[in-house]
């Protein structure tokens, strides 16, 4: 999946680099998207808005935030596919449950850590924790049970643009 300034998302075929399908988002650039195991995958737009699609068949949305929380530019599900993590230029991020088709999707916690926008999280494997790291260089990891604040680090670097777990999840 990729997202874009013109609005929409796309999927693309790995095997020839085709076009499998578009989405279009209304209410403004796409800035970020996560796919799940399922059909279903979300984008959050400049606005802040998040969607759910439903990509079996033609996609559709399903479901649609009504709260604008300001540019929203990271997303991530946990590896269980139950939970999504969603990174705000605010220096605000939630966490989202029951981002399932029957049910609309609940922020269940809402914490501001960073001074600047958040601009990646990551999820380790193992589901117990998740990282995000922000525009000042501020990497902060989070208990994925209670949202309580774990460590944090400021990296030597004034800006962090993206991180990711090694796969044993012992290493940012």
């Amino acid at each position: 999946l990729s997202a874009s300034a013109d609005g929409t998302a796309r999927a693309w075929n790995t095997a020839d680099g085709s076009e499998i399908f578009v989405c279009q988002a209304d209410d403004g650039p796409v800035q970020a998207v996560a796919a799940r195991d399922d059909d279903n995958f979300v984008t959050a737009s400049g606005e802040g808005i998040i969607h759910v699609w439903n990509a079996a068949g033609e996609p559709q949305a399903v479901w649609k935030s009504t709260a604008n929380e300001g540019t929203c530019y990271a997303l991530a599900f946990s590896p269980d596919d139950r939970h999504l993590a969603a990174g705000y230029a605010s220096g605000m991020w939630q966490l989202w449950d029951r981002l399932n088709k029957d049910e609309p999707p609940q922020p269940v916690r809402t914490r501001v850590g960073h001074n600047a926008a958040v601009l990646d999280v990551a999820w380790q494997k193992a589901g117990s924790r998740y990282a995000t790291v922000d525009q000042s260089g501020k990497l902060l990891i989070w208990n994925a049970g209670d949202g309580n604040l774990l460590y944090h680090v400021q990296l030597p670097s004034p800006a962090a643009y993206s991180v990711s777990y090694s796969p044993d999840g012992k290493e940012l």
